[in-house]
């Protein structure tokens, strides 16, 4: 299996069509099992299946056989993304091995002058699973009856390009195969933002307006809502707008769910209207089937993985797990890869907009944070964790980020107790009770609550916070960890509730969802009150001080910059603050995630990342996987 670095090293080819295949020169092939369905009279020819101009991909390492069946398995209804990520497909598409978004179902795209009019094309002749077409009209569906309904829009995540300097973007169809993208002001991220969950912006609009009020008459949608069981037509809308859990959806990914969850398998075919082919000109994908079980036990599905039951997969397989998986592997069958992880600091989200005024000035003191981190012994910390194999850094971007620096993150991390007790003191909490804790600068007694709830990246969240706790309280800052159900976690940290949330932190792509780094929504758990501010107009939260206003304007001039040099500086200077002044405290990284890989698969990824914005297994690009011997 050949060797293959992210962003560093050689970006593996993808050849755009009529570069290394002509579809005048030579004709398209297709699977057996589809050429059976043609000359049966069940399916239209190859040729007139595919698009004019076919998106054509070189393979990682070797044109595939076609057949076979890839066995993973996911916890339930619930885990959907385990799907989506490897089966669903977008506009705009990332490079092999690089960060760039790349045209995908998008022919191209260009902009005006001052980049406030996109326009992007769509390859002609594209097609549902069921054969109809694919045009501007479903982006436009899409866009005004999906992302714009208060209805239904819980359907399409993840998208970032709905408002720009405050103004709604238009979507405004110019011809069947050409949309204009509308912006108010100059803005530079669509396609990045197109290929990060892009895929939820397609939606058949054939086959879903006949489940929304916008396109079905009252009385008739109303039966329809009855007949499924649900409470209304939104329900219903979201619900048929399932590519994982509804087989009669039309897609445009490499396979279509043909027996849905709940269902102890959840069973994928081909899909016969694939765009994609290979510079042989074979149509893609080269796997027949893809069959997942449901497992509801993330041990049985580790089980399932070290008997090789499991074809390709890192979803719900731990770090903790390596012993037991590099035990079978020789044995059953399967390699296991070491993807670097971008998410996997137990980090601690310092609340600068905290509702109490004291805590708050605490909190926003860069000596109290620097204290607190150089409390934290992580020598001993990745010892406990991961047998000293974690990387100790604060999250301040990672390596491998257009806008990280080398030196990110490293501040205040020795461990130094005397040093610790010298900067608490400073930052006005010298004081202490008769029990030896810190007292406030108002005389009560300083505690300190990490609210968080149970999860794993590696190792345990509950250790992690634990040994924080500890290690605190040393240095005489009394220290509660506080385990909640992740719902009511995740409503008490973005109603400011809390003192410090404890949780994981993103680093790769983050301009994408910028959440983590910069105040623009009430998710921004380190001040949440200022991004509720950001997200609202002002309407809602606070009004931040001067330095998280300017993170917010640094972000702004990221999203309108055109010019590279000075869209990575805008980049840098917001991930620089964060260096200098650690509004997430770091303690130790889980140093890689295991992959499972059927040791008969080819074409396989070797060194990607596990990062849910650069689709996770998905970055191996399945519909070019193969077996050896299908």
């Amino acid at each position: 299996m050949k060797r293959y670095r992210w962003l560093t090293g050689l970006a593996l080819s993808l050849v755009l069509a009529g570069v290394l295949f002509s579809a005048n020169a030579q004709s398209y092939q297709e699977a057996p099992m589809l050429a059976e369905m043609v000359a049966a009279g069940e399916l239209p020819p190859v040729d007139e299946r595919l698009p004019a101009n076919p998106m054509v991909i070189e393979p990682f390492e070797q044109i595939g056989q076609y057949g076979g069946t890839l066995r993973r398995a996911l916890r339930g209804p619930n885990d959907g993304n385990g799907w989506r990520t490897i089966a669903t497909e977008a506009l705009f598409e990332w490079d092999f091995g690089r960060a760039v978004a790349i045209p995908s179902l998008a022919a191209s795209i260009s902009a005006n002058a001052d980049s406030t009019v996109h326009t992007l094309k769509l390859r002609e002749g594209l097609k549902w699973s069921d054969g109809h077409p694919f045009t501007a009209d479903d982006l436009v569906f899409f866009y005004e009856a999906v992302l714009l309904s208060p209805d239904v829009v819980g359907s399409a995540v993840g998208v970032d390009w709905k408002r720009v300097a405050g103004v709604q973007t238009e979507i405004v169809k110019v011809d069947d195969t050409t949309v204009e993208f509308r912006f108010g002001a100059p803005y530079a991220l669509l396609e990045q933002g197109l290929a990060y969950h892009g895929d939820t912006a397609l939606a058949p609009k054939h086959y879903l307006s006949q489940f929304h009020a916008d396109f079905v008459p009252e009385d008739e949608l109303q039966a329809r809502v009855e007949e499924a069981g649900v409470d209304n037509w939104a329900q219903l809308f979201i619900q048929k707008n399932s590519v994982y859990l509804n087989p009669d959806r039309p897609v445009m990914g490499p396979w279509k769910v043909e027996v849905a969850f709940p269902a102890d398998q959840m069973v994928a075919v081909r899909n016969p209207y694939y765009w994609k082919v290979d510079t042989e000109g074979n149509q893609l994908p080269y796997i027949d089937r893809i069959v997942t079980d449901l497992i509801q036990d993330a041990e049985a599905i580790t089980l399932r993985a070290s008997a090789g039951d499991i074809d390709f997969q890192y979803r719900h397989i731990r770090f903790s797990d390596l012993p037991l998986l590099a035990e079978g592997a020789e044995t059953n069958g399967y390699q296991v890869l070491r993807w670097s992880d971008t998410t996997g600091w137990f980090s601690l989200y310092m609340n600068q907009s905290h509702a109490d005024p004291v805590m708050r000035e605490l909190m926003q003191n860069v000596d109290f944070r620097a204290g607190l981190s150089h409390a934290i012994d992580r020598e001993t910390m990745n010892e406990l964790l991961y047998l000293g194999t974690g990387e100790i850094s604060h999250p301040a971007g990672l390596a491998g980020d257009p806008y990280f620096e080398d030196g990110f993150g490293q501040r205040f991390l020795e461990y130094d107790a005397g040093l610790a007790n010298e900067l608490l003191d400073k930052a006005g909490v010298a004081e202490r009770d008769a029990d030896g804790f810190r007292l406030r600068p108002d005389g009560e007694r300083l505690t300190l609550t990490i609210s968080t709830y149970p999860f794993e990246t590696g190792a345990s969240s509950v250790d992690a916070y634990e040994l924080v706790a500890q290690y605190w309280e040393d240095v005489g800052v009394q220290t509660i960890v506080d385990l909640k159900e992740r719902g009511l976690w995740t409503n008490f940290v973005t109603s400011n509730q809390h003192d410090i949330a404890g949780y994981l932190t993103a680093s790769v792509l983050w301009n994408l969802n910028p959440t983590w780094y910069v105040p623009t929504a009430s998710n921004t758990y380190w001040a949440p009150l200022f991004g509720e501010y950001y997200a609202s107009g002002g309407s809602a939260g606070e009004e931040p001080p001067e330095l998280f206003k300017r993170l917010q304007t640094l972000y702004d001039d990221l999203t309108t910059t055109l010019d590279p040099e000075a869209n990575l500086e805008l980049g840098r200077e917001i991930l620089r603050a964060h260096d200098e002044n650690v509004f997430m405290i770091g303690t130790v990284k889980v140093p890689f995630q295991p992959v499972i890989v059927n040791s008969d698969l080819v074409n396989v990824l070797d060194q990607g990342v596990a990062d849910f914005r650069l689709r996770h297994e998905g970055q191996s690009k399945f519909y070019q996987l193969s077996f050896q011997n299908p």
